[in-house]
């Protein structure tokens, strides 16, 4: 035998639901924009021994840190961030579709499929940026003190893992909602 829920909660259920979604997307909307301009910032115009110290090496590396060198380096410190910014503009959509009642419509899935796509490229691309931002920053640096650092760390493995399986679940979300609607015009 199965009883009915009260609309009530249901009703309650469904706006707490919309809130959150609202709350999130205004989150995903700011961090989207706050990132590339914080990173153009930083890189823009931070005093180099501030660089120096930030990226640990000799702050006599950048004495001579023009403005290619600095136009090159804000450039790699964007890579991985662009991607995540759009990935987080593609969450926010996902998030309006939730916050109207549509969490498995095709742009909730293609939302959330993208947002997993631009969290998996930001960490491949985190691991690239890195590895030629210490070779910009060591361009100054004496013979035999030129660097090339790779840096892995087990939260980017984590993130790499989580990003493709988040973008295999929303593939098929997709697919499961383009289906969807494709039967619904048959009716």
């Amino acid at each position: 035998m199965t009883t009915a829920r009260p609309a009530a909660s249901d009703a309650a259920r469904r706006q707490r639901i919309a809130t959150l979604s609202q709350v999130t997307r205004v989150a995903a909307l700011v961090i989207a924009v706050a990132l590339p301009l914080a990173g153009l910032t930083y890189w823009g115009f931070a005093p180099a021994e501030t660089l120096a110290g930030a990226a640990l090496v000799p702050a006599a590396w950048l004495t001579e840190f023009g403005l290619g060198q600095r136009l090159l380096a804000t450039a790699l410190a964007l890579l991985p961030v662009l991607p995540l910014s759009w990935g987080l503009l593609r969450l926010a959509s996902a998030l309006e579709a939730f916050r109207q009642g549509r969490p498995f419509g095709l742009v909730a899935a293609t939302g959330m499929r993208d947002f997993a796509i631009g969290v998996f490229a930001c960490t491949v691309l985190k691991l690239v940026s890195g590895a030629l931002l210490s070779m910009v920053l060591s361009w100054n640096a004496p013979a035999g003190q030129k660097q090339l650092a790779i840096s892995v760390s087990s939260d980017m493995l984590l993130m790499l893992l989580v990003g493709a399986v988040l973008t295999l679940v929303g593939w098929a979300l997709a697919e499961a909602a383009a289906i969807a609607e494709e039967n619904a015009q048959f009716i």
